[in-house]
Formats: C-alpha cells, structure tokens, sequence
C-alpha cells in the first residue's frame, strides 16, 4: 500500500512539473511578444521625431 501510495505521489508530482514547463513555456512567448510590441513601439516613436525633425529642417521651396 505504501509503494502505490508514494506511485501516485510521484505521478501527481510528475503532473504539477509538466503544468509548469507548459506554463513557463506560455509565459515566455507572452513576454516575448509584449517585449517585441513594446520596442517597436519606442522606434516606431523615435522614427516619427526623427521625420518631423527632417521635415522642419528641410528648406521650403517657394511657391
């Protein structure tokens, strides 16, 4: 009895250890794509100050 007891111990532990390498897994794509989404944010932000730098450096033409 004790050796089944300490079996489904083991099986239930083996459970719980594949639930969280699932899970870590899930989570590390999830924070890859926050990461990602974040930093093309910051140069998707940094590209329009560099544009409306250049736009306000260019010279105007005269019409």
């Amino acid at each position: 009895m004790q050796v089944l007891a300490q079996g489904r111990s083991l099986l239930a532990a083996a459970r719980v250890t594949e639930q969280a390498e699932v899970l870590a897994e899930v989570l590390a794509e999830v924070l890859e794509e926050v990461l990602a989404g974040e930093l093309a944010g910051e140069l998707a932000g940094e590209l329009e100050a560099e544009l409306e730098v250049a736009r306000r450096s260019r010279p105007r033409l005269p019409l």
